[in-house]
């Protein structure tokens, strides 16, 4: 249907003899308009018979006729505005009803509004909620097919609608691409049991899920947002297959795109390290990536193999290559941790470039 609207075109061109059905073949590339469409209401309902007398061939035509019937002399012009002016109301409708005591007390929460402790008390007492010595943030990211320009909206308020009311206890309210949820215990295995079922329940829709770290002190809930919605996006950027991205995960990442934006990030690479990836292209060697992997894996030789399916020996010598041309056996640690940066800063500048 959604193909009809945007071609505006309908089939029109059936034909049912001795129980079969003809021209399905040009079903998706009819060149009749619907405005100029005369006669296929008759042969529409002729095959709308044939489907409710059983014949199982026909099922998936039914849908087709009871939507296109009351709307046979209509432009498709009429169509699209309708249902433009349908989901307008739809978001006017969500906002209306989603817009809840507890929606505004997160929304005030996150902007840093409430700032001591007898203002924080009275608004809690207000929304019936009792304090919580455990938080956590959840930022609810949609599938990427779906942030498209004019559908993301009302596929935000469906995600929101939905998020109220198989997690009531959550306090949630609709952000930019997304949702945002507050989860609240007073044991930490009680937010990780939260976690946990948000995480399942939201593993079958393809989204995209940050987590802030667990904090005690809910005034920290306005930085808390920004790691929850930084782990959402840099976790979809880096790692597309893995719906859940605690900001564990991203936490060099997280630096390297505040330093992006402040400094050219090759001031914090290790010298010579372009050098070698470019040295690596004309001789065709894997040195660089060899050893970027090696840092990843947490310096585990037996871990590099494995994701590299090359032998232990291989690995280590592809190491050795690779230090001995940079001139620095990495042997201390704040030369790793330099070294482990300045991979984070190339893949942030290979991602822009």
């Amino acid at each position: 249907i959604r193909h009809w609207l945007k071609k505006g075109y309908v089939p029109h061109d059936f034909s049912i003899d001795n129980g079969n059905a003809e021209g399905t073949d040009s079903l998706m590339n009819s060149e009749e308009p619907l405005i100029q469409s005369k006669n296929y209401a008759s042969k529409y309902r002729r095959l709308a018979y044939r489907i409710r007398t059983g014949s199982s061939h026909y099922n998936h035509y039914l849908t087709v006729f009871e939507v296109y019937e009351p709307f046979r002399y209509f432009d498709v012009d009429v169509l699209k505005n309708t249902a433009d002016t349908i989901s307008a109301k739809f978001s006017t409708i969500f906002e209306e009803n989603l817009e809840t005591p507890q929606n505004k007390l997160l929304d005030q929460l996150i902007s840093g509004k409430i700032t001591d402790a007898e203002t924080l008390g009275d608004r809690l007492e207000s929304c019936r909620i009792s304090p919580a010595q455990f938080h956590q943030l959840a930022y609810v990211f949609l599938p990427m097919d779906d942030r498209a320009e004019g559908r993301s909206n009302l596929e935000i308020f469906f995600l929101h609608n939905t998020l109220v009311n198989n997690f009531p206890n959550f306090l949630s309210k609709a952000y930019d691409s997304g949702v945002i949820l507050l989860m609240r215990s007073n044991t930490q295995d009680g937010i990780r049991a939260s976690v946990a079922s948000l995480s399942e329940y939201l593993s079958s829709g393809n989204y995209s899920v940050g987590y802030s770290s667990e904090y005690g002190d809910i005034f920290e809930t306005p930085f808390r947002f920004q790691e929850a919605k930084m782990a959402a996006q840099l976790g979809a950027e880096n790692d597309p297959s893995t719906a859940t991205h605690p900001f564990s995960s991203v936490y060099f990442d997280a630096i390297v795109s505040l330093l992006a934006g402040q400094m050219d990030l090759r001031s914090f690479i290790v010298d010579r390290l372009l050098e070698l990836r470019e040295r690596d292209k004309a001789r065709n060697t894997d040195y660089f990536a060899t050893l970027h992997q090696y840092m990843m894996c947490g310096e585990n030789i037996n871990a590099l193999s494995r994701q590299l399916y090359i032998h232990r020996n291989t690995a280590i010598y592809r190491i050795n290559k690779a230090k001995e041309f940079l001139g620095n056996d990495f042997s201390d640690f704040s030369d790793k941790m330099k070294l482990f940066l300045s991979f984070k800063c190339i893949m942030e500048m290979d991602k822009k470039a």
